[in-house]
Protein backbone atom coordinates (compact mmCIF):
# COMPACT_ATOMS: atom_id res chain seq x y z
CA UNK A 1 0.00 0.00 0.00
CA UNK A 2 1.39 3.40 -0.95
CA UNK A 3 1.98 5.90 1.82
CA UNK A 4 0.67 9.47 1.57
CA UNK A 5 3.25 12.17 2.03
CA UNK A 6 3.46 15.91 2.14
CA UNK A 7 6.59 17.27 0.55
CA UNK A 8 7.77 20.63 1.77
CA UNK A 9 9.58 22.80 -0.77
CA UNK A 10 13.16 21.72 -1.38
CA UNK A 11 15.82 22.54 -3.92
CA UNK A 12 14.34 20.01 -6.35
CA UNK A 13 10.72 21.16 -6.02
CA UNK A 14 11.30 24.92 -5.80
CA UNK A 15 12.01 25.03 -9.52
CA UNK A 16 8.91 23.06 -10.44
CA UNK A 17 5.91 24.66 -8.79
CA UNK A 18 6.57 26.13 -5.33
CA UNK A 19 8.13 29.32 -6.68
CA UNK A 20 5.50 29.70 -9.37
CA UNK A 21 3.29 32.71 -9.74
CA UNK A 22 -0.06 33.14 -11.43
CA UNK A 23 -1.64 35.92 -13.43
CA UNK A 24 -4.79 36.45 -11.36
CA UNK A 25 -5.96 35.81 -7.82
CA UNK A 26 -9.07 34.13 -9.19
CA UNK A 27 -9.47 30.68 -7.64
CA UNK A 28 -9.79 27.76 -10.04
CA UNK A 29 -11.47 25.71 -7.29
CA UNK A 30 -14.44 26.70 -5.14
CA UNK A 31 -16.21 24.21 -2.89
CA UNK A 32 -19.18 25.24 -0.81
CA UNK A 33 -20.48 26.74 1.23
CA UNK A 34 -20.83 23.43 3.00
CA UNK A 35 -21.71 22.81 6.64
CA UNK A 36 -20.29 19.33 7.19
CA UNK A 37 -20.33 19.75 10.98
CA UNK A 38 -23.98 20.78 11.35
CA UNK A 39 -24.78 23.58 13.79
CA UNK A 40 -21.22 23.76 15.15
CA UNK A 41 -21.05 26.21 18.04
CA UNK A 42 -17.75 27.84 19.00
CA UNK A 43 -16.60 30.34 21.61
CA UNK A 44 -14.08 33.16 21.28
CA UNK A 45 -10.61 31.60 21.50
CA UNK A 46 -11.68 28.13 20.33
CA UNK A 47 -9.40 26.77 17.61
CA UNK A 48 -10.99 26.22 14.21
CA UNK A 49 -8.88 24.03 11.91
CA UNK A 50 -9.30 23.42 8.18
CA UNK A 51 -7.55 21.49 5.45
CA UNK A 52 -7.69 19.79 2.09
CA UNK A 53 -7.05 16.37 0.62
CA UNK A 54 -6.54 15.58 -3.05
CA UNK A 55 -6.08 12.65 -5.38
CA UNK A 56 -5.20 12.04 -9.02
CA UNK A 57 -7.15 8.98 -10.10
CA UNK A 58 -6.26 6.81 -13.07
CA UNK A 59 -3.14 6.75 -15.18
CA UNK A 60 -0.98 9.87 -14.90
CA UNK A 61 2.69 10.89 -14.85
CA UNK A 62 4.56 12.08 -11.74
CA UNK A 63 3.02 15.40 -10.74
CA UNK A 64 4.11 18.26 -8.51
CA UNK A 65 1.13 20.26 -7.25
CA UNK A 66 0.98 23.54 -5.39
CA UNK A 67 -1.86 25.71 -4.10
CA UNK A 68 -1.33 29.44 -4.29
CA UNK A 69 -3.47 30.54 -2.43
CA UNK A 70 -5.75 28.19 -0.48
CA UNK A 71 -8.17 29.25 2.24
CA UNK A 72 -11.57 28.57 3.81
CA UNK A 73 -14.01 31.41 4.48
CA UNK A 74 -16.58 31.25 7.28
CA UNK A 75 -19.37 33.70 8.22
CA UNK A 76 -20.16 32.88 11.83
CA UNK A 77 -23.39 34.20 13.34
CA UNK A 78 -24.09 34.95 16.98
CA UNK A 79 -26.11 32.30 18.79
CA UNK A 80 -27.91 35.15 20.57
CA UNK A 81 -27.72 38.89 20.06
CA UNK A 82 -26.22 40.79 17.20
CA UNK A 83 -22.80 40.59 15.62
CA UNK A 84 -21.00 38.06 13.50
CA UNK A 85 -18.61 38.60 10.64
CA UNK A 86 -16.24 36.86 8.29
CA UNK A 87 -13.13 34.88 9.16
CA UNK A 88 -10.57 33.32 6.86
CA UNK A 89 -8.49 30.25 7.64
CA UNK A 90 -5.40 30.35 5.40
CA UNK A 91 -4.07 26.94 4.44
CA UNK A 92 -0.36 26.26 4.09
CA UNK A 93 -0.61 23.21 1.87
CA UNK A 94 2.96 23.29 0.60
CA UNK A 95 4.06 21.31 -2.42
CA UNK A 96 2.60 17.86 -2.95
CA UNK A 97 4.39 15.32 -5.12
CA UNK A 98 2.24 12.49 -6.45
CA UNK A 99 4.04 9.52 -8.04
CA UNK A 100 2.92 8.23 -11.43
CA UNK A 101 -0.37 6.31 -11.37
CA UNK A 102 -0.76 6.73 -7.59
CA UNK A 103 -4.49 7.11 -6.74
CA UNK A 104 -3.91 7.83 -3.02
CA UNK A 105 -5.23 10.85 -1.12
CA UNK A 106 -2.61 13.50 -0.31
CA UNK A 107 -1.41 14.58 2.16
CA UNK A 108 -3.73 11.96 3.71
CA UNK A 109 -7.21 10.54 3.27
CA UNK A 110 -7.71 10.18 7.04
CA UNK A 111 -9.76 13.11 8.35
CA UNK A 112 -8.40 12.49 11.87
CA UNK A 113 -4.73 12.66 10.82
CA UNK A 114 -3.16 16.00 11.83
CA UNK A 115 -1.63 16.20 8.31
CA UNK A 116 -5.19 16.67 6.98
CA UNK A 117 -5.29 20.14 8.57
CA UNK A 118 -3.07 22.80 7.02
CA UNK A 119 -4.43 25.86 8.80
CA UNK A 120 -6.09 27.02 12.00
CA UNK A 121 -7.28 30.17 13.68
CA UNK A 122 -8.38 31.11 17.18
CA UNK A 123 -11.98 32.24 16.87
CA UNK A 124 -12.21 36.00 17.32
CA UNK A 125 -14.80 37.60 19.59
CA UNK A 126 -17.48 38.59 17.08
CA UNK A 127 -20.44 38.38 19.47
CA UNK A 128 -19.52 40.32 22.60
CA UNK A 129 -18.10 37.24 24.33
CA UNK A 130 -21.02 35.03 23.27
CA UNK A 131 -21.11 31.80 21.35
CA UNK A 132 -21.03 31.73 17.55
CA UNK A 133 -22.51 29.18 15.18
CA UNK A 134 -20.89 27.90 12.00
CA UNK A 135 -24.13 26.32 10.76
CA UNK A 136 -23.59 28.00 7.37
CA UNK A 137 -20.38 26.04 7.02
CA UNK A 138 -17.35 27.18 5.10
CA UNK A 139 -16.31 27.76 1.51
CA UNK A 140 -12.96 26.57 0.20
CA UNK A 141 -11.14 28.66 -2.40
CA UNK A 142 -7.87 27.69 -4.02
CA UNK A 143 -5.69 28.16 -7.06
CA UNK A 144 -4.15 24.80 -7.95
CA UNK A 145 -1.10 24.56 -10.20
CA UNK A 146 0.59 21.39 -11.41
CA UNK A 147 3.35 20.11 -13.62
CA UNK A 148 0.62 17.84 -15.08
CA UNK A 149 -2.09 19.96 -16.70
CA UNK A 150 -3.76 17.09 -18.55
CA UNK A 151 -5.06 14.86 -15.77
CA UNK A 152 -7.80 15.83 -13.34
CA UNK A 153 -7.27 16.28 -9.63
CA UNK A 154 -10.06 15.59 -7.14
CA UNK A 155 -10.10 18.02 -4.19
CA UNK A 156 -12.12 18.09 -0.97
CA UNK A 157 -11.88 20.13 2.24
CA UNK A 158 -12.94 19.87 5.86
CA UNK A 159 -12.90 21.75 9.13
CA UNK A 160 -13.15 20.92 12.80
CA UNK A 161 -13.44 22.58 16.22
CA UNK A 162 -14.14 21.32 19.73
CA UNK A 163 -13.49 17.68 18.85
CA UNK A 164 -15.88 17.44 15.88
CA UNK A 165 -15.24 14.71 13.34
CA UNK A 166 -13.95 16.94 10.53
CA UNK A 167 -16.12 15.32 7.87
CA UNK A 168 -15.09 15.82 4.24
CA UNK A 169 -16.95 18.10 1.82
CA UNK A 170 -18.16 17.05 -1.58
CA UNK A 171 -15.31 16.27 -3.96
CA UNK A 172 -14.68 18.61 -6.90
CA UNK A 173 -12.61 17.70 -9.98
CA UNK A 174 -10.37 20.23 -11.71
CA UNK A 175 -7.66 20.31 -14.33
CA UNK A 176 -4.87 22.31 -12.62
CA UNK A 177 -3.35 25.44 -14.07
CA UNK A 178 0.23 25.20 -15.30
CA UNK A 179 3.06 26.24 -13.04
CA UNK A 180 4.11 29.67 -14.23
CA UNK A 181 7.49 31.02 -13.30
CA UNK A 182 8.28 34.70 -12.91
Amino acid sequence: MLQSRLILPSISTIGTCASASFAANTPNITIGPQGMEGDLKVNPGDVLSAGISLTMPGTHPDATLHFKPAYVVFTPECVSGSGGGTIIVKLNVGTIVIPANDPGWYPTGDQHDPAAYQGSIAMPDLCGGGQMTLKSGGTFYGYLMSTDTTDKVNVRFHYSANGTSGSWSATVSVIPAPCQHP
